[in-house]
């Protein structure tokens, strides 16, 4: 029998007896217990391997090593064949395995009787029994083991992916807590038992001291429990002389099984990078772990002066009083960005926000004390908040000169404790082991960073310092005296002391780096800047920091063993389930004190100034909430009062005064003093991931001011009964064109098509037209009444077309149709191209105009806007459902004439309405012409080609004052995407020596360049829904040309093919009021989005959709070419006995993809438009309409051109019965696919 390879061995293998070199394949020599040789006929048996533990197969005579192999096979054999094998006998003598009761599997193993190992003696390896889904071999243990690799690759696996492989490996489940036990198994193995690990501190330690003399680590245990460890390695120590005087102290959270908090000490290396100093772990975070690792850290390093050093920390707790009791004469810095996070919780609004980091970055006595004047002017409470906080402590004006800091965020711990976020989660000397590694490679790293510096100073250093030599070109020095120098600039004049040092606006001072007014001189006198950079940047400092060496650790086995005291964790340990919600209180504590009692503060409550409780439990607590709403509505009443007086002064002097944009200051000044340029009303727009917010609130008019609440729905209901009416007359027209074309005008199938989608492509096209006119010149109240006039004229025409004889072509006689007249086509084409026109000139205003209506610096009304969008689709949509039932039955059965003389009438309505509610509208006036801005910009930037762009951008050209150059727009913010486009706004020294600043085709606002970026950054999803829009072209071409060869009789009632559209208008009729009542709300709990889904995210669902239409269309058509070879009717051009209703999914599905995706897009276009913009943009929306409708004209010319060669009638022929349109609709169906991918 040949034997399986992977258990192929010979039975004297197994014990190493003395084999000599085999003289056969079945023989050879062994030597008995007396010296003889003899020839023995070698056994071959099957040997387990544990490798091979896939698709275990036992077999007799298969031999294991011992009785733990045989188990661990038999349990891998159970686990992956779930069977209910039992042991009936099990120990170091047999063991025999059977199945359930009835299922004849068994197995028998014992010694080999001339060998200790297990041989396979009998086995019935057949089994009659289910399989198990509950397995007690299924262990956490032995899942612990089996995946133990799994683990090491990838320690933070999640139980849920955990869960997974295991379903795939095993198809079985496990409980979550099994999981979680199965992965402490395996991570203890890997990392160490947790709670041995605290024992092995006493180890881990002495390790330390011998691998690396002079480092620092020691642990502290109080009643045998672990208090303290501390930990600093002698490289460090050593280094620190090379670093600055800065030393950043934060604290971090372990995330092992017992917590406690990591204290840090970290300084700052000689090129601005983080420095590791100290470490040490304490089982909570008050004033007295703080007082013991300033303590220690101050004995550690030998600091005797703590005069010349600076900290920086965040208001932790116990960390302030610590500071100040162990270090009293070190400046104390505190982290401004934590400072403003208190700061916000009162005063959120951006104005705050920019003046806190003014006053904070301000580095004059002078400019702070005139920002925190300018703060007391915004609000009275904020400056007496921050006048409350020592200035010594945040702000750099009262920085001392000697640290060289001139910090303001303890970015350094927190990027260090980011550096050991991995370690944090490890036992506690895993942790400790994983730290230093991290710094035994950094600091070889570093050691070899030092090869590639050139110069003298340090890279980052160096770059900081170019950046003040570029900015120095805007400066003029002059000399005063020797050694002292006066620079002056635009912004203001300065004195530096090239002897001392020293520059009047201090900031030489506070960061050893020479200023961009010390450079000014350093350029007259001929001085190389760098000559004069602080020695604590030095490229010799950076080596001597990094110059010693960390050396690693032996194996854990060969630690010196120093038996320690027996040490158990802290008595804070993590509980299973939900965390607690109390802090962990310090010892110092009252067991019921209030919040603030650890530091020694008394709160009261802010209602009544009782300190037994606070304001939610005050028990006027109600009373004070009535007084609020009182106050609320007495300020409401006021506002309103104020609002009708200013309406009325704006009906007695109904005079605009044009803005006059006024000259800035040139000279490019310190980052501090450019803040000063900017007025602390000034609210740039936010921006999000694709362009900029706006909240700008629309004027009013006198009207609409004093009756807005009244008014709304008026508005609102006037906006959407009116576009109702136009799309009905619209539609009325599109969806029944492509019959009149062929049924009275005798175009083909494929000619009429073409006409139909370029007419739709042209509708689309156009209103780039109305944007232009409305976003420039007439507004969009006016382009709305001039294009609806045009629109009314062109179905006028076209009404008279269809109905007098002498406009339209003899009727067919039998298959002779003749072709209509150069006049026929030219009036009906004349009125159809002046409808797309008037249409296409209305509809980018339609929509902003009606978004306009709505304040959205009011929230009332901007909750209101939110479902606009929807609403006036749906609007649209009524219409179109009007137009495709009753308008399409009528012009099929009562005559063409009628039938567009209907959609006249409503056209009529919906012009007078418009005009009728005139004096209820809000306005918004024209902020000239976007496309001339966009082109000012173009020549601008091209103009400053080989300028180079500042590296603050505030430099930047800006006007002053709240409102932007462009009328009826605010201030953009500027972006560091696209930036080759800034060049447009830098200031040349041509234009400051001139008036230049004044001419847009050379130098342009900030604002300016921004709304071109805006536009540059919608381009994508412009492109992405063209296609979108090829698909939905098809519902007035192929999909009625379909219709038109499939059965319309259902019953005793006829389908017109263009009727068969409505499903599209109903499926949207039903998904607006669904999307916006029921899926918003739901997809809002998983998103927490406020509107459910992002605009991108509804355009891309859309997009699917849009594809699954397309398949529906194609599994129909191939359906029918089927029934049409089945009946004989491929060569006939006759309705195939199929059911026009087939057609309704796709119809469907199209009207569904348009809720998520042409409401999203509008949406879109509109909520990132600038304000200048909006028209505009909303054209975008509109103009990829029409790029999808010419690009299915050139899909189906291609498709015409492509399948129409040698002879062949093609996909789209006239008699369809002939074609295949089904591979025309999966073609669509490929390219929508593809545009959904990229």
């Amino acid at each position: 029998m040949e034997q399986d390879s992977d258990y192929d061995t010979d039975l004297e293998e197994l014990e190493g007896s003395d084999v000599e070199k085999e003289e056969s394949a079945d023989q050879g020599v062994i030597v008995d217990k007396h010296g003889r040789k003899k020839t023995k006929k070698k056994v071959k048996v099957r040997r387990w391997r544990p490798k091979n533990n896939k698709g275990v197969e036992f077999k007799i005579g298969m031999v294991f090593m011992s009785v733990k192999e045989l188990r661990a096979a038999i349990q891998e054999y159970i686990l992956q064949n779930r069977v209910g094998v039992h042991y009936v006998k099990n120990d170091l003598q047999r063991i025999r395995c059977r199945c359930q009761d009835g299922c004849p599997w068994s197995l028998y193993a014992a010694p080999h009787s001339r060998h200790e190992a297990f041989v396979v003696k009998k086995y019935v390896g057949k089994h009659d029994c289910e399989r198990a889904w509950v397995v007690k071999q299924f262990t956490a243990k032995y899942l612990a083991s089996h995946y133990l690799e799994k683990f090491r690759a990838d320690d933070k696996m999640s139980l849920k992916n955990f869960a997974l492989i295991l379903q795939q490996d095993f198809n079985m489940s496990a409980s979550r807590s099994k999981l979680e036990r199965a992965r402490r198994f395996a991570l203890t193995q890997i990392n160490g038992d947790e709670l041995a690990q605290y024992n092995l501190l006493w180890d881990f330690a002495a390790e330390i001291r011998r691998s690396n003399p002079g480092s620092t680590i020691f642990v502290n245990a109080k009643a045998g429990l672990f208090e303290n460890c501390y930990m600093s390695l002698d490289a460090c120590k050593r280094g620190l002389p090379g670093c600055r005087t800065v030393i950043g102290i934060d604290g971090c959270h372990m995330k092992n099984r017992f917590g406690g908090v990591m204290l840090a000490a970290v300084g700052v290396d000689p090129n601005d990078c983080i420095f590791p100093i100290a470490l040490a772990i304490v089982e909570v975070e008050d004033t007295n772990s703080w007082k013991w690792f300033l303590s220690t850290l101050t004995e550690d390093l030998a600091i005797e002066n703590t005069r010349p050093w600076t900290i920086i920390s965040d208001r932790q707790k116990g960390l302030i009083n610590a500071v100040y009791t162990l270090w009293p004469n070190a400046a104390h810095m505190f982290c401004v960005r934590h400072l403003h996070q208190n700061f916000a919780e009162h005063w959120r609004d951006d104005v705050f926000k920019n003046k806190l980091w003014q006053i904070a970055r301000a580095t004059r006595e002078v400019d702070w004390q005139q920002y925190m004047d300018e703060m007391k002017a915004l609000d009275q409470d904020a400056y007496e908040y921050l006048e409350g906080i020592d200035p010594r402590q945040w702000c750099k004006a009262f920085f001392d000169d000697l640290p060289k800091c001139d910090l303001l965020l303890n970015n350094i711990c927190e990027v260090f404790n980011k550096y050991i976020l991995d370690a944090r989660e490890m036992p506690i000397v895993t942790c400790l082991k994983k730290i230093m590694n991290q710094l035994m490679i950094r600091f070889v790293s570093k050691r070899k960073e030092t090869e590639d510096m050139c110069g003298t100073i340090c890279p980052k250093i160096r770059k900081k310092l170019d950046k003040n030599i570029d900015f120095a070109v805007n400066y003029a020095a002059s000399p005063a005296a020797e050694q002292l120098f006066k620079v002056e600039g635009l912004r203001g004049e300065y004195e530096v002391n090239i002897q001392k040092l020293e520059c009047t606006c201090r900031a030489w001072q506070l960061s050893g780096i020479p200023c961009r007014h010390a450079c000014a001189v350093f350029r007259h006198e001929r001085i190389k800047p760098e000559s004069v950079v602080h020695k604590c940047y030095s490229i010799d400092a950076f080596k001597a920091a990094y110059g010693q060496v960390i050396m690693p650790c032996s194996d854990p086995k060969v630690w010196p063993k120093m038996n320690g005291p027996a040490m158990r964790p802290p008595k804070f340990d993590k509980q299973v389930g939900r965390p607690s919600k109390k802090r962990k209180r310090s010892a110092l504590e009252e067991e019921d004190g209030t919040r603030m009692s650890r530091h020694g503060l008394v709160g009261h409550c802010s209602i009544c100034n009782s300190i037994e409780h606070n304001k939610r439990k005050c028990p006027r607590r109600g009373e004070h909430a009535a007084a609020q709403e009182e106050h609320a509505v007495a300020q409401e009443e006021h506002a309103a009062g104020q609002e009708e007086h200013a309406a009325a002064e704006d009906d007695i002097v109904p005079v605009h005064v044009e803005p006059q944009p006024q000259p800035i200051q040139v000279v490019l000044a310190d980052e501090e003093l450019q803040m000063q340029a900017q007025p602390p009303q000034k609210m740039a727009v936010k921006r999000n991931n694709a362009a900029k917010k706006k909240t700008l609130p629309v004027q009013k008019t006198s009207a609409g001011a004093s009756i807005v609440e009244s008014v709304m729905s008026y508005d609102i209901s006037e906006s959407t009964s009116n576009e109702c009416c136009e799309r009905l007359a619209y539609y009325g027209i599109a969806k029944n064109l492509v019959t009149y074309l062929k049924s009275k005008l005798h175009q083909g199938n494929l000619e009429a098509a073409r006409n139909v989608t370029t007419w739709q492509g042209t509708c689309y096209l156009t209103s780039l037209i109305g944007a232009v006119l409305a976003d420039s010149y007439w507004g969009k109240y006016w382009t709305i009444a001039v294009f609806s006039s045009v629109y009314f004229i062109g179905l006028v025409v076209l009404t008279l077309s269809a109905s007098l004889p002498a406009l339209q072509p003899p009727s067919c006689l039998g298959s002779v149709c003749p072709e209509a007249s150069l006049l026929q086509n030219g009036t009906f084409f004349l009125g159809l191209y002046m409808i797309a026109l008037g249409t296409g000139g209305i509809k980018p205003c339609v929509s902003s105009f009606g978004a306009d209506q709505f304040d959205d610096s009011d929230p009332t009304e901007r909750v209101k806007q939110g479902s606009f969008f929807n609403w006036f689709y749906f609007s649209i949509n009524i219409g179109s459902f009007i137009s495709g039932t009753v308008i399409v039955w009528i012009q099929d059965n009562s005559g063409w004439g009628i039938g567009f003389a209907i959609p006249t009438v409503f056209m009529a309505l919906a012009i007078a309405s418009f005009f009728s509610a005139s004096n209820m509208y809000r306005f918004q006036k024209p902020g000239g012409s976007p496309l001339t801005r966009v082109c000012q910009v173009v020549v601008s930037a091209f103009r400053k080609l080989h300028a180079e762009a500042p590296h603050d951008a505030s430099l930047l050209y800006e006007v002053d004052g709240q409102h932007s150059a462009i009328e009826g727009s605010r201030k953009l913010e500027h972006t560091s995407e696209l930036e080759f486009l800034d060049k447009a706004a830098i200031i040349s020294s041509a234009d400051a020596k001139s008036d230049l600043f004044t001419n847009p085709w050379r130098l342009c606002t900030v604002t300016q360049v921004e709304e071109l970026e805006i536009l540059v950054r919608m381009f994508p999803v412009f492109a992405t829904t063209i296609i979108f829009n090829a698909v939905y072209a098809q519902n007035s071409s192929m999909f009625r040309e379909q219709g038109m060869v499939l059965d319309k009789q259902v019953r005793s009632f006829k389908v017109p093919p263009a009727s068969l559209s409505t499903f599209d208008v109903i499926s949207v009729i039903i998904w607006v009021p669904l999307y916006d009542r029921v899926v918003i709300p739901i997809a809002r709990k998983f998103t927490g989005r406020e509107k459910g889904f992002s605009e991108l995210q509804r355009i891309g669902i859309g997009l699917v959709l849009s594809i699954v239409a397309m398949v529906s269309a194609a599994l129909v058509e191939m359906k029918r070419l089927e029934i049409a070879m089945s009946e004989g009717l491929t060569h006939e051009k006759v309705a195939v006995p199929m059911s026009i209703l087939w057609q309704i999914p796709q119809y469907f599905f199209v009207g569904a993809a348009e809720v998520f995706t042409n409401i999203g897009q509008l949406e879109f276009f509109y909520d990132q438009a600038p304000d200048a913009m909006r028209s505009l943009c909303a054209a975008f929306a509109l103009v990829t309409v029409s790029a999808g409708s010419y690009l299915s004209s050139i899909i189906l010319t291609l498709v015409a051109y492509l399948t129409t060669q040698g002879g062949n009638p093609g996909w789209i022929p006239d008699n369809l019965n002939e074609g295949h349109l089904d591979r025309f609709f999966w073609l669509i169906a490929g390219i929508s696919f593809v545009n959904l991918l990229l």
